[in-house]
């Protein structure tokens, strides 16, 4: 990616996609050892997550809410998409912590003076509006014989606060917490031009915070260049 080599994907997501790797080159594996590793892996990866959102308090306590709000939703659970980019079990939780390292690294890079509090807050924060969006179904595929077979997937559930993608991050977080301008703008626009909206918008949300830029392609790359793409069946109901 644009931001060098420190940018490099959470444990998750590697653990994802050499399942991928070895299920294509159909290499045996031991199952069983990937999930418990994994497992772990999610712990450790849920608390460094914690750690970093509670560095972004300017006082004691000020994100209590928010954390509170995580902590009782699926969002440690939850997919980042139902067939798409980090599609397993924490795969959410996994690409935050991939945009927040590609967020920071690319404001280094550009030699930005952004708050090290927004950078944390734009990136762990941004897609809280995918909390409790999907369920796990069964999906259908053709096998080697071309017969249809069914195998564990995610479907999307009904959104009971359906009122746009950024839109809704930013209405769920200002209920809890106070955001400064650039975090708005970039939270709201973070899936840049494929938002709901006008292009030249975002265009003009851009120009006026360098944070909007930033964390909508950081966002981008994490999703293309350091998660798995597609359904991994086999660490989805962990």
């Amino acid at each position: 990616p644009i931001c060098g080599t420190e940018c490099k994907s959470m444990k998750l997501a590697d653990i994802a996609l050499d399942v991928q790797k070895k299920m294509a080159e159909r290499s045996l594996f031991n199952l069983k050892t990937v999930q418990v590793e994994f497992m772990v892996e999610h712990a450790k990866l849920k608390k460094e997550f914690l750690t970093v959102l509670r560095s972004a308090e300017s006082v004691e306590g000020e994100l209590d809410g928010v954390i509170e709000m995580l902590e009782k939703s699926s969002f440690f659970r939850d997919p980042a998409s139902a067939k798409y980019h980090n599609a397993f079990y924490g795969g959410l939780l996994d690409h935050c912590m991939n945009v927040y390292v590609v967020l920071k690294s690319k404001a280094e890079m550009y030699n930005l003076n952004i708050p090290t509090q927004q950078l944390i807050r734009a990136s762990l924060l941004h897609d809280v509006c995918k909390i409790g969006n999907y369920n796990t179904t069964a999906a259908w595929r053709k096998d080697s014989t071309n017969k249809w077979e069914a195998y564990p997937g995610y479907g999307y559930l009904p959104d009971n606060f359906p009122m746009g993608h950024g839109e809704k991050s930013l209405a769920l977080l200002t209920e809890l917490i106070p955001l400064t301008r650039d975090e708005q703008l970039a939270i709201r626009w973070h899936s840049g031009p494929f938002e709901d909206g006008k292009a030249h918008d975002f265009t003009r949300a851009a120009l006026a915070s360098n944070l909007v830029p930033l964390l909508h392609t950081a966002d981008f790359e994490a999703s293309i260049l350091l998660e798995s793409q597609g359904t991994i069946e086999w660490l989805i109901n962990m």
